[in-house]
């Protein structure tokens, strides 16, 4: 969850949660994806979007 609410802040490069993934979090997938869901659930909508449109690029 730190790391998709990070990686949202604005100025971030948005590299945390893919770095997690690649290292050890990568053993463990499904309570990443959890913790992303918690973040969205708490982030303002404008970061969630602002997120998945430069996902999309």
């Amino acid at each position: 969850m730190a790391c998709s609410v990070l990686d949202a802040l604005p100025g971030s490069k948005g590299q945390r949660l893919s770095g997690l993934l690649a290292g050890r979090g990568g053993a463990h997938p499904y309570m990443a994806y959890v913790g992303i869901g918690w973040a969205m659930a708490r982030l303002p909508g404008c970061c969630v979007r602002t997120r998945r449109a430069r996902a999309r690029s």
